[in-house]
């Protein structure tokens, strides 16, 4: 390589083709191996990778292949560079002998198979498109769209006019919509003027638009003069503006002040709109971008400065957030200010963005404008950090809401350090919500990281704090330990007063239970059940065994909620069922949804199954089983509006 670098990259190349020629198979291996333990490479050192595994397919294609089948374990530069190009081979040399092997061969390989299958169909794009188009059309799933871009993308950079009229076989419409795209981009990159006159000439409006849209945007990256001149040549409806949009976008990345003058040109309000919103998206994180158009935001109408404050402010939160202040000071709008906080803020929440500054802006808005989440994730994230400083905050709030959300994460990240520090914390919290919300977060979070620490903690508590805690160790067992949690639900229903037993939360533990259980065993579950006390609980627990055995069984659970006494039990367990079952039988999720016996429980349950079926095309049965239904005049009327 040394020797090679010295040389012109002509020379390098010839030398690395002869040399690599005479090369056998332990010998390729040997060369291969050496490189990856060589610094990130140049355009020499990748050459001679590639020549020597198109040296390897030559003298042993199966161990390629087997190469190529396996993910690297080491991600340095040199192994991932290795990976792709060894993939990259051997499938499009499988793709041109075998293209199903190929293509089922990565498919075997899970997420890794992503390379490989991105080879199979640049192969095929060029050697053999029939097969191709063929593989595509039986893809499934969200793979699909995704394989049909990619392969036409291929297609169209080798023979774009040919691509181009066979996107009549692609039948899905989001697969043929991504393909059409991709032909237009890379036709437009080729032959601007070809491709604009095979846009023009689209058969449908909506393709039309869609292909000029395309062509004009990928004319924009090397002409965008000539792309807005075309542009104001046609009418593509509602895409116009979008279109003079993207145009300005892709102008604005190669020449920003041009792109900012034509758009601050426009004397038309919605040009000037769509033309601003394109440069804008141009930001790219440039500080120099960034203060320009912030600077221009104050002399523009709101809309146009809500969009610029925006963008720009969102650029300088992660290079310049001390300035973040500064600039959201020169907005003089209110109503703008407000929105550009909130918006700051929930950028900066997933950011590393100063804590004291966000803490401070969120203290700016007005309090029906704070947002309770923003408030847990700026406690949270600064929890980890400072845990007083951000309780300190924390408490201050003045929304209730946003307050109990935000001490509560305070607590859950305070946890993860110091569980101990946390009780205490909380223990000299007064009475009301605010603990209420921090006892169930310490619960949660001390219950996940030491079980026998928290239940002992909790033997310390009493009432409906220590059956928080209680319940948050049911849920921790149902899920690692089975077996045991109709005991810890013992120890958690005996801690409960009759107040707390009433509540929703602490019956849905019940359901929690069952469910658990019944994944292995029903009929266990259903004995287990059995023996709770009659109310809220243990119908939540057969709303737990019907979910779970149905989604396995529903044979054999609808036969056991046959035989369950009237109640809210059964009837949750027949709306599960009908749900289930909606779109296989939909008329016998229908009988199922009007076997409630809750008026108000059976008319919802009725009404997801009618849309189901109807969506199905079934809306003629289901106006005839709706006719013969159990329901008042009003109720049947109102349902029979949703089939129309």
């Amino acid at each position: 390589l040394r020797l090679l670098r010295r040389g012109s990259r002509l020379t390098a190349n010839g030398l690395i083709a002869s040399g690599v020629a005479r090369l056998d198979k332990a010998q390729v291996a040997g060369w291969i191996k050496q490189i990856d333990l060589l610094p990130s490479g140049d355009s020499v050192q990748e050459s001679l990778r590639r020549a020597l595994v198109e040296r390897w397919a030559e003298v042993d294609m199966a161990g390629l292949m087997a190469e190529a089948s396996k993910p690297p374990i080491n991600y340095n530069y040199g192994a991932r560079a290795n990976y792709w190009v060894v993939t990259n081979i051997a499938f499009r040399a499988l793709a041109a002998k075998n293209p199903d092997e190929a293509w089922a061969k990565a498919g075997r390989m899970g997420q890794a198979g992503y390379s490989a299958k991105h080879a199979v169909l640049a192969e095929l794009a060029l050697s053999n498109p029939a097969a191709g188009l063929k593989i595509i059309a039986n893809v499934k799933g969200g793979t699909y769209a995704w394989a049909t871009r990619s392969f036409f993308q291929a297609w169209a950079g080798q023979d774009p006019a040919t691509a181009a009229a066979s996107l009549d076989q692609i039948k899905n419409f989001q697969a043929r919509s991504n393909a059409l795209e991709a032909v237009a981009s890379v036709w437009s990159q080729r032959d601007p003027a070809g491709a604009l006159a095979w846009a023009d000439a689209q058969g449908t409006v909506r393709d039309r638009n869609q292909a000029i849209h395309q062509v004009l945007v990928a004319q924009a990256e090397t002409d965008p003069q000539a792309a807005l001149d075309n542009l104001s040549e046609r009418n593509l409806g509602a895409s116009q503006k979008w279109a003079m949009s993207n145009i300005l976008s892709a102008w604005a990345n190669r020449d920003f002040d041009a792109a900012l003058n034509f758009a601050t040109s426009q004397t038309k309000f919605s040009d000037k709109m769509a033309s601003l919103g394109g440069v804008v998206r141009a930001i790219n994180n440039d500080e120099s971008r960034a203060s320009q158009l912030l600077e221009l935001a104050g002399t523009l109408p709101g809309p146009m400065a809500r969009q610029i404050y925006g963008s720009g402010i969102s650029t300088i939160l992660n290079d310049q957030p001390e300035k973040v202040q500064e600039w959201i000071d020169r907005i003089k709008q209110p109503s703008i200010k407000e929105d550009i906080i909130k918006q700051t803020i929930g950028n900066a929440r997933w950011s590393n963005a100063d804590r004291d500054m966000i803490s401070k802006l969120f203290g700016q808005l007005q309090p029906s404008s704070q947002r309770p989440e923003d408030a847990q994730q700026i406690a949270s994230a600064w929890a980890y950090e400072d845990s007083s400083k951000a309780l300190a905050w924390a408490e201050k709030i003045e929304s209730v809401e946003s307050r109990k959300k935000a001490v509560a994460a305070a607590v859950g990240a305070m946890v993860q350090k110091n569980p101990q520090d946390a009780a205490t914390y909380v223990a000299a919290m007064p009475p009301g919500e605010t603990r209420d919300a921090a006892i169930a977060e310490l619960a949660n979070s001390w219950v996940n990281i030491d079980a026998k620490k928290a239940e002992a903690w909790a033997a310390g508590l009493k009432g409906e704090e220590q059956s928080k805690v209680l319940g948050a160790l049911v849920n921790k067992v149902q899920y690692e330990d089975p077996e045991k949690a109709p005991q810890a639900y013992a120890t958690f229903a005996a801690s409960l007063s009759p107040e707390a037993a009433a509540k929703k939360e602490n019956q849905t533990v019940a359901r929690n239970v069952a469910s658990s259980i019944a994944q292995d065993d029903p009929q266990k579950a259903i004995s287990w059940m059995e023996g709770l006390p009659a109310g809220g609980a243990r119908d939540q627990a057969i709303g737990g065994i019907a979910g779970t055995w149905i989604d396995y069984d529903p044979a054999a659970a609808s036969e056991w909620i046959t035989q369950l006494p009237t109640g809210e039990g059964r009837d949750m367990a027949a709306g599960q069922l009908a749900t289930t079952v909606a779109r296989d039988d939909p008329s016998a999720a229908f009988s199922w949804a009007t076997s409630i016996a809750d008026p108000a429980a059976r008319r919802k349950s009725a009404e997801a199954v009618l849309e189901t079926w109807k969506n199905n095309g079934g809306r003629e049965a289901a106006r005839a089983a709706l006719e013969a239904g159990q329901f008042n005049d009003q109720d049947r009327a109102e349902l029979l509006k949703k089939l129309d």
